[in-house]
């Protein structure tokens, strides 16, 4: 099945699911599933609506693995905008996190001068579920974030 196919058919089951809960269908939902089929056609769409809307990845606010990610991915974006405040903090937050995952390893790996109870403290931390969070909000911001955000602006701004 190709996306597209598999997008149609999650709004089918979940007009089923609706209907089994004898619960209404969202308009936009209907709206959505009827652009789906037009472009399985092969018919050409083209929305009214000018806003840009961002994927679900982490930084949006319904989507918030952690308070760190607040406000780096706005909902929706008119054209236009600029987004380089947000992805300035958002390379600095990823910044953060490998300077601070990259100077435990240092200093609990290698042969650097550190006191013991600073290699203690690194190696704890390595251990710890803290730190597995970190690679997690660190993989999450180079590979799904950022890349959203620089499709966003180039979308909003295609000249760019």
């Amino acid at each position: 099945m190709t996306d597209l196919e598999l997008q149609i058919q999650f709004y089918k089951d979940c007009f089923e699911t609706r209907r089994l809960k004898n619960e209404a269908i969202p308009e936009e939902w209907k709206k959505n599933l009827a652009i789906l089929e037009a472009q399985a056609r092969g018919d050409h769409i083209t929305t009214e609506d000018p806003n840009l809307f961002a994927r679900d990845v982490p930084g949006r606010p319904d989507h918030e693995p952690h308070p760190m990610f607040h406000g780096l991915v706005p909902f929706k974006i008119q054209p236009g905008t600029d987004l380089t405040p947000r992805i300035e903090a958002a390379e600095s937050l990823r910044n953060a996190l490998q300077t601070k995952l990259a100077k435990a390893e240092t200093i609990a790996t290698t042969r650097v001068k550190a006191t013991p109870k600073a290699k203690a403290e690194a190696l704890k931390y390595l251990k710890s579920m803290t730190a597995t969070e970190d690679q997690f909000h660190l993989a999450a911001l180079a590979n799904e974030t950022i890349p959203e955000l620089y499709r966003l602006q180039h979308a909003a701004n295609p000249q760019v």
